[in-house]
């Protein structure tokens, strides 16, 4: 498999008998990820399930993986590979061996490791990680003396939260549907993993007005997305969740040439509809889906989605159940 810009890839021991498994990890890690060797701990079965997704100048990879010693010594390290790769830990522990000291990091931290020198990571259970690469010159143009970072573990932190739920959204393939919005991501990610090791001042506030309020936007969507039932969801509701002020909100969706009120009736309707072409949801009255939705009054609900859709819900409904029935 030769990796593609704009692609993503299932890496799985899954379909493998188990006697298999490392020399499949071991082939796939070499071609897709970095040229490492690769041990399997004798105390538990080794077994690893992860998504890769390649984009110009950067590699996200997300998953699980467990009972594994993998080593880049001095004699993979004359391959030219000076990219730096900082990775998280979502679950479990892993402990990481570089520059003459051991460091554990643990569930909510992370690291930065440099492809250049040697390393060993051991995982000794099923652990679940992230981890972007990133080139070495673009990671040390946002942070000065980044090669000091190397080696030391990186706290939790609430740009880390947003490295992580920016990276979420990057690892779904339907996520960004353009090339040109692939490559904005690149920069957001740049900006974020900056932000978490250390970015210099005028990076930082780079990064505040480009890959931080992308970040965030996503956030406060998911955020909405998660509380779209909720009659009382508010701006000053997500903005207290967020920890950001009302008025930061608003500018996120002034940006997207709408307002936070357009946003969440434009989310609430497409969800309403959605359940009324749902065979599953055929027994409930509109006024159920109107509540389920986040709607208190149905005459509102009844107006709006005419204005959106083009129909009555009922309508809607109906040629949904016409189209199913052929």
């Amino acid at each position: 498999m030769t990796k593609r810009e704009f692609a993503t890839y299932r890496l799985s021991t899954q379909e493998h008998p188990e006697r298999d498994h490392i020399a499949y990890w071991r082939e796939l890690h070499q071609r897709q990820i970095v040229r490492a060797e690769l041990e399997a701990l004798s105390d538990a079965p080794f077994r690893a399930d992860v998504t890769l997704r390649t984009l110009p100048g950067l590699n996200l990879l997300s998953g699980m993986a467990g009972s594994l010693r993998n080593s880049r010594n001095r004699s993979l390290i004359t391959d030219g590979n000076t990219d730096f790769g900082l990775m998280w830990i979502r679950s479990g522990d892993a402990i990481q061996i570089g520059r003459g000291k051991d460091v554990k990091v643990n569930a909510g931290n992370g690291l930065l490791r440099w492809w250049a020198e040697p390393y060993m990571s051991i995982t000794p259970k099923l652990s679940h990680w992230t981890s972007v690469t990133i080139p070495y010159a673009a990671l040390a143009a946002l942070v000065p003396n980044v090669n000091d970072a190397v080696m030391r573990v990186i706290p939790a932190s609430h740009a880390l939260s947003l490295l992580t739920g920016y990276v979420d959204l990057l690892m779904d393939s339907q996520g960004l549907a353009t090339p040109e919005l692939n490559r904005s991501a690149v920069s957001h990610v740049y900006d974020l993993a900056a932000l978490v090791i250390g970015a210099s001042r005028d990076a930082a506030a780079v990064a505040e007005g480009r890959g931080v309020r992308a970040a965030r936007l996503h956030a406060v969507k998911a955020d909405i997305a998660r509380y779209l039932d909720r009659h009382d969801l508010s701006v000053g509701t997500v903005a207290a969740r967020q920890g950001v002020r009302v008025r930061y909100v608003q500018r996120l969706f002034e940006t997207e040439g709408m307002t936070f009120s357009q946003f969440v009736l434009s989310q609430r309707l497409l969800r309403a509809h959605r359940l009324l072409t749902d065979r599953r949801y055929d027994t409930w009255k509109v006024s159920a889906v109107a509540f389920a939705v986040g709607f208190a009054d149905l005459s509102y609900f009844n107006r709006a989605f005419r204005k959106l859709h083009g129909q009555t819900p009922s309508d809607v409904r109906e040629m949904a159940r016409r189209m199913r029935q052929g």
